[in-house]
């Protein structure tokens, strides 16, 4: 977790920007489009962009370029549809933007090179953003998904998927919370797998058949397996395999205590308990079997 004055900041993806760098689709958007007709224009700066959209739902899709919002505003609906039935969105609605600035204005937001710049970043708009004169004091509070610009030209599914995964972290407030980020990351991978389809997002690599299972037995009975199985919970997942392996874990464990009892561990680790106590916490209720879904 990096912090940005008040602002707590969750990354996604770390590696997707390499990946796209591979491809070579890294590009540096044009000047900023004009305003929307019947919005004035924001301020020439990279992470204040000068189009804008707003969904019915009080969302904003703000970006650097027009085509941008076009491509985030339509990931953004489907990203939306396709988590609300598993996890809707709580009061306030609407408390959300998603932000597609240049390049530059991505990595000034972050803190990073610009070529250490992730797919995704969910943060809490806080004193030391504004003070940069990288956000608007208006904005303070606000949750801002700050999206890479190169995630729109790759085109296909990925802006759906890297948007459905920063909602379970808008969602969940983790921004907000000090809990272990790899449970955060997991959770955030297995929701967007059971919204999409497992195959969406990060999966874990071949090489690490067994590794989750492993876990979960560590959780099980920590005298049966080798100490360590389980995840520290200052595990940082760095590399889109070991978001996969995150994901993984979380969606075997609800293969054991269901989808609600996930809900509980992901809470009681995000409030301190720490992620083994709260699975095993789980695994042990007497109503466990009865939970799944």
């Amino acid at each position: 977790m990096q912090g940005a004055g008040a602002s707590e900041v969750r990354g996604a993806w770390a590696a997707v920007a390499g990946v796209l760098a591979a491809a070579a689709v890294l590009l540096t958007l044009a000047a900023p489009a004009p305003a929307v007709p019947g919005r004035s224009a924001a301020p020439a700066a990279p992470s204040r962009p000068a189009a804008s959209l707003r969904l019915a739902d009080g969302t904003l899709v703000s970006c650097a370029a027009r085509t941008d919002c076009a491509v985030w505003a339509t990931a953004l609906r489907r990203a939306e549809a396709a988590l609300d039935p598993l996890l809707p969105a709580q009061p306030p609605v609407g408390d959300v933007t998603v932000v597609a600035p240049t390049t530059a204005g991505q990595a000034a937001l972050l803190g990073v090179a610009t070529t250490d710049r992730p797919a995704a970043t969910t943060l809490v708009v806080g004193a030391g953003l504004i003070a940069r004169g990288l956000a608007p004091a208006d904005q303070r509070g606000r949750t801002w998904i700050v999206v890479n610009p190169d995630v729109a030209r790759a085109g296909g599914d990925l802006p759906t998927q890297v948007l459905t995964h920063e909602l379970v972290h808008a969602r969940t407030r983790s921004a907000e919370l000090a809990g272990p980020l790899w449970v955060e990351e997991g959770y955030a991978v297995a929701l967007t797998h059971r919204a999409l389809g497992p195959g969406a997002g990060p999966v874990p690599p071949p090489s690490a058949a067994g590794a989750e299972a492993a876990a979960l037995a560590a959780a099980a009975d920590s005298a049966t397996v080798p100490a360590g199985a389980w995840p520290s919970d200052g595990w940082l997942p760095r590399t889109t395999d070991e978001y996969g392996v995150a994901g993984q874990i979380v969606t075997d464990l609800a293969a054991r205590i269901g989808w609600d009892g996930v809900a509980r561990w992901y809470a009681a680790s995000e409030a301190g308990t720490g992620s083994l106590a709260a699975a095993r916490a789980e695994l042990t209720r007497p109503d466990g079997l009865d939970q799944r879904g």
